[in-house]
């Protein structure tokens, strides 16, 4: 009992201290960020850490125990270690009106080094891509994963799939199996005033609602019509990705 009574008081004597005799901030440069930096206040107690710019203006005040930059955008933690703020290098909020479990920042070579936030909800059930690409949002939905070769994200609900555009396009009607594959078809085309042939690639989503597979542009979502043997010969030479029921065909 002495014990904790003696850390209380000098808790207490400590916050009296910094509070009374001036507390000095400490400057830190955020790694990576050319120039940011964090700063430290006193706030209820506790040290915590606001961002400001190289001139010294303040981005946001002092509320955070952790912040990280990854092109262009600061992941923030709070004391309670359960919730993050992200938000960008004029202290921009993104989606201020969820409350971030996490916040994990990824990176795809596959998809030209796309950059992009994940991150939850506080109830854990819904999920979000921040895709790093002119501030596009993705979801709400349950589950997502994102498949950067095809330039969409999958999602399931229930023993559903799902296909979303970085535009939070739907693209196919939920299915019991999506298969994705480009189509190259020599088509006559205009080039520079004059009518030619010339292969035309079509990114392609096939999908099937447990009776008939249907094809869908994975552009615009577009119905395409009925299938050929072409489509036929994709269906079966895709493979299977990190989703059962989901395939795609893919370049080694």
């Amino acid at each position: 009992m002495k014990t904790k009574v003696l850390t209380v008081v000098s808790a207490v004597v400590c916050v009296w201290l910094m509070s009374s005799c001036g507390y000095k901030s400490k400057i830190t440069p955020i790694e990576g960020s050319n120039g940011y930096s964090t700063y430290t206040a006193v706030v209820d107690g506790k040290v915590l850490m606001g961002v400001q710019d190289a001139a010294g203006v303040s981005l946001c005040e002092p509320r955070y125990v952790d912040v990280k930059y990854e092109e262009g955008y600061f992941s923030a933690l709070y004391p309670s270690y359960e919730q993050y703020d992200l938000f960008d290098t004029t202290g921009k909020q993104v989606m201020p009106e969820v409350k971030k479990r996490f916040c994990v920042m990824q990176k795809n070579a596959l998809a030209d080094s796309l950059t992009y936030y994940s991150f939850t909800s506080f109830d854990e059930k819904t999920y979000y891509l921040f895709v790093n690409m002119d501030n596009r949002i993705v979801g709400p939905k349950s589950e997502m994963s994102l498949y950067p070769r095809e330039h969409v994200v999958v999602y399931m609900e229930g023993d559903k799939f799902g296909a979303l555009s970085y535009d939070n396009k739907e693209l196919v009607p939920l299915s019991s199996e999506l298969s994705f594959a480009t189509r190259e078809d020599v088509k006559r085309v205009r080039k520079n005033g004059r009518t030619v042939r010339d292969t035309v690639k079509t990114p392609v989503i096939y999908a099937n609602d447990g009776k008939d597979w249907q094809k869908y542009s994975a552009v615009t979502g577009e119905n395409l019509g009925k299938l050929d043997n072409k489509d036929v010969e994709l269906i079966n030479a895709s493979d299977e990705t990190m989703y059962d029921h989901v395939f795609a065909v893919r370049n080694k």
